[in-house]
């Protein structure tokens, strides 16, 4: 089970990681975009939406490894003053909830990028961009969401029960 968690825990650590470099990356086209509007009059057809799709990719894929660091929103003022093992049972109860909705996100949209891959799907704007390698990370991100609650979920059952916890 340790291995299970090992994997999944780098996979979440990882995809966060290299994915939070997008944040540059997008500092840099707004930097260029405001140098080439405001400095020589030449706006670009392309910065905007490069830069909407990747906050979007930078978004849902920093879903698992925000899970993994436990830095989801939590309503703090009642979540902050039960103990270890009362957040466990909490976690717990409110798991199918959330799993019900990431199992309908998962279904929906790996047929949703399925598609868009069959059809090499563009934004049919000026710039026209590849849109379908952004959709196909949704359903990637929301498998490695899955598996890194799952993870906590196991770790909130043996804590509940047992009052300790999986190291």
């Amino acid at each position: 089970m340790k291995g299970f968690f090992n994997v999944v825990e780098v996979v979440s650590d990882w995809s966060g990681k290299i994915f939070s470099f997008i944040a540059a990356i997008v500092m840099l086209i707004i930097g260029y975009e405001v140098v080439a509007r405001y400095v020589f009059n030449a706006p670009t057809i392309w910065a905007t939406e490069t830069m909407t799709y990747l906050c979007g990719a930078y978004y849902i894929m920093g879903g698992a490894y925000t899970l993994h660091l436990r830095g989801h929103v939590n309503v703090d003022a009642i979540y902050g003053i039960f103990s270890p093992r009362k957040r466990a049972i909490l976690d717990m109860v409110t798991f199918p909830f959330f799993f019900i909705f990431a199992a309908a996100l998962l279904w929906t949209s790996a047929d949703f990028s399925w598609s868009s891959l069959g059809l090499k799907e563009t934004t049919g704007t000026v710039a026209n961009i590849p849109i379908y390698p952004f959709k196909i990370m949704l359903p990637i991100a929301t498998f490695l969401l899955i598996l890194q609650a799952l993870c906590h979920f196991i770790r909130d059952f043996k804590l509940a029960f047992t009052g300790k916890e999986i190291s």
